[in-house]
């Protein structure tokens, strides 16, 4: 049958974790040590069954398929399904939180409860005996967060009891008192391949995100004053269909210790085709990409956290294109008791696929609700977010007047800031934060240089008015 999980086993395990040098409790990112491969521990599944911690590791697709309709290991809805595998460190782990012993698909057991100096036999096949030593024990910066902690050395013996070499570090395994393993052995083809991995970001669930785990609000969302934001959106109903584009200016920003509030102003072309009368107007975005007038979010808050192939749902950061795509996975999902992902009966249910990237926002979203052909989608059409630009803007009629570029340089600025646009510029006005008017200056020109010199250092609006009538304000940052 199809496995359905939630974030509670996240959550839950990091409750019960309460314990200091816990190998595994909160959703981390690895990446193999000398190479570029990256994995997860992300916990699909936990139950805390007295003083031991059962955690389903997440699992991931392998590129083996075969038949369900000729050979049919578990009820589904037919056809081919993709075999799982629960990379490196295997399914089932469980921790015993008086013994401190982390038991790994019932082949592994590591013993953390180990003497300063003292071994302990983790593994053994035909040939040779794999033995874990605590070492030495320091106090370092990990994920910028100060923490205490313990390495292990991986000892390989022969049957004859003699020591022999093996491919790891001194320091193959490391536990630290907060963020728990920070280095760790990859396990998927354990001793045949000898691999280590080490920690670059953890949703901590005490300390927040931290690292390189994933995409943050702050970073996808830097918008300030003078930004701009277009989206198309198109609407696919049984009877006809809609479309919109909107465009997003940025007016002001305030930033707490903690949270971040853009305020927006937008303006929007809307028109539909409903059982073949064509509509307009300027109200309707709920198939768009929509933000309210005020968007506020929290600080250094990710995304999301969950793994890359996460049975049933996908999340992933791509480091490439600074991107973060969630979608729901509207063909298969995972059966627990065959090891595979099937195709099953998604009749009616609705399917959602978001696209994050840093500096725009959302740069796409689809909602689909499967085998009724109703589908939404939406696309950043165009975005200047301070000197990052995306796509191309959009006149959505012709009554709409061009979109007016404005150029501040340099920003950050120490002397003189150079102003330049499409359009001729009749005045400028030039205020702090707290709105007070500091310098005003009549253009006349599509260029004009602007001193600065006297200004003190920090942020500052300015006001630009064009020959047109139109107005539009950027900020810029005086450096002494």
């Amino acid at each position: 049958m199809k496995t359905l999980t939630t974030l509670t086993s996240v959550f839950l395990l990091g409750a019960a974790l309460a314990q200091d040098y816990v190998p595994f409790h909160s959703p981390s990112k690895f990446q193999e040590v000398g190479g570029s491969n990256e994995e997860f521990f992300f916990p699909e599944e936990t139950i805390v069954n007295g003083g031991v911690i059962e955690v389903k590791q997440y699992q991931k697709k392998s590129d083996s398929i075969f038949d369900l309709d000729i050979n049919n290991p578990c009820p589904s809805w037919g056809g081919m399904a993709e075999w799982s595998f629960a990379g490196w460190l295997g399914r089932n782990l469980n921790y015993n939180q008086t013994a401190k012993t982390l038991a790994i698909d019932s082949i592994i057991s590591f013993d953390f409860n180990l003497s300063l100096g003292d071994s302990s036999l983790f593994y053994m096949d035909g040939m040779h005996e794999y033995y874990i030593r605590y070492t030495s024990k320091t106090e370092e910066q990990v994920l910028n967060f100060t923490d205490s902690v313990r390495n292990y050395a991986i000892e390989t013996y022969n049957l004859q009891g003699s020591l022999v070499a093996n491919q790891y570090s001194t320091q193959a395994i490391r536990i630290a008192k907060s963020l728990g393993a920070i280095n760790f052995i990859d396990l998927s083809d354990f001793p045949t391949t000898q691999k280590e991995y080490q920690i670059i970001g953890q949703a901590n669930t005490n300390l927040g995100h931290l690292g390189n785990y994933g995409l943050t609000y702050d970073e996808a969302f830097p918008w300030d004053v003078g930004d701009t934001i277009q989206c198309y959106g198109t609407n696919v109903l049984a009877n006809g269909g809609e479309n919109s584009y909107v465009t997003y200016f940025i007016t002001n920003r305030t930033e707490t210790s903690d949270s971040v509030f853009i305020s927006l102003s937008k303006k929007i072309y809307h028109t539909a085709s409903i059982g073949g009368q064509s509509t307009s107007d300027t109200t309707d975005l709920s198939y768009n990409i929509t933000y309210d007038d005020v968007y506020a979010y929290e600080r250094n808050k990710l995304i999301g956290n969950q793994a890359h192939q996460y049975a049933g749902f996908g999340e992933f950061y791509n480091h490439t294109s600074e991107t973060y795509e969630k979608y729901d996975n509207s063909k298969t999902g995972y059966c627990d008791s065959c090891n595979c992902f099937t195709q099953y009966d998604a009749y009616l249910q609705n399917f959602n696929h978001f696209v994050y990237q840093k500096n725009f926002g959302l740069t796409m979203q689809e909602v689909e609700v499967f085998g009724e052909g109703l589908k939404a989608q939406a696309y950043l059409v165009y975005a200047r977010v301070g000197n990052n630009v995306y796509g191309n803007y959009h006149a959505a009629n012709v009554n709409e007047a061009a979109l007016i570029e404005v150029k501040l340089a340099p920003n950050p600025v120490t002397d003189f800031i150079h102003l330049s646009s499409n359009e001729r510029i009749a005045s400028v006005n030039i205020y702090n934060t707290t709105g007070a008017l500091l310098q005003s200056k009549a253009i006349n020109s599509q260029q004009s240089k602007l001193d600065v010199q006297r200004f003190n250092q920090g942020v500052y609006l300015i006001q630009i008015t064009f020959d047109n009538g139109q107005q539009t304000t950027q900020r810029f940052v005086k450096q002494n």
